[in-house]
């Protein structure tokens, strides 16, 4: 049976746990729960995007929609400069004027510059999204085409959990890792090429 639908992974998902007292609801809950597992561990290719022109014309600003984690950021110009991460409580400490940005934090949804800009100044962003959560209006998404294993096993543990079984669960999760595991070294190679830097799931 193919998996490429939020109906077919909950069939499946119904499939392999063979109750008849588990509901859609939580079998969906499950599937949450494991996206969010997802979330945390993931940082793969098809997670990262770019903001060409990101705007810095105040102390905050706006996170995009969905920004998960900065991957890079840098002022364009003729001479670009990255910027450089300092946490918000020493941004506050060192620096009081205004200038050209050096440092950025993240506070929430919001960025926080340093020094305060004295002019807008255009960067660009590159940064990691957040997985799109399957729905009943988002069937699909870029993860559940690539991998359905991994959401079938992450759910199915979940499922394994609720229902006290931990055998089951351990078993699920070992498996759950492992397509976790290639879904982050497959990134990998397509992002950096044999042989070099990798992020470990």
């Amino acid at each position: 049976m193919s998996i490429t639908t939020l109906t077919e992974l909950q069939t499946a998902i119904t499939d392999r746990l063979a109750r008849t007292d588990f509901t859609t609801a939580q079998v969906n809950e499950c599937i949450a729960l494991a996206e969010s597992e997802m979330q945390s561990t993931l940082r793969a290719a098809d997670m990262e995007t770019k903001a060409v022109a990101f705007n810095i014309a105040n102390e905050f600003e706006q996170v995009p929609a969905n920004f998960l984690e900065v991957n890079a950021f840098y002022v364009n110009g003729s001479t670009r400069y990255p910027l450089q991460y300092m946490s918000d409580e020493m941004q506050a400490f060192s620096y009081s004027t205004s200038g050209s940005p050096k440092f950025y934090s993240v506070i929430g949804n919001l960025f926080h510059f340093a020094p305060i800009p004295s002019s807008a100044t255009s960067a660009t962003l590159v940064y990691f999204t957040k997985i799109p959560a399957l729905s009943t209006t988002n069937s699909t998404n870029w993860l559940l085409t690539a991998s359905p294993d991994a959401y079938l096993y992450g759910a199915c543990k979940h499922a394994a959990i609720r229902l006290q079984q931990p055998d089951a669960a351990q078993g699920y999760d070992a498996l759950f890792q492992a397509s976790l595991a290639r879904i982050q070294k497959s990134s990998n190679r397509a992002r950096f090429g044999p042989g070099m830097r990798t992020i470990t799931a």
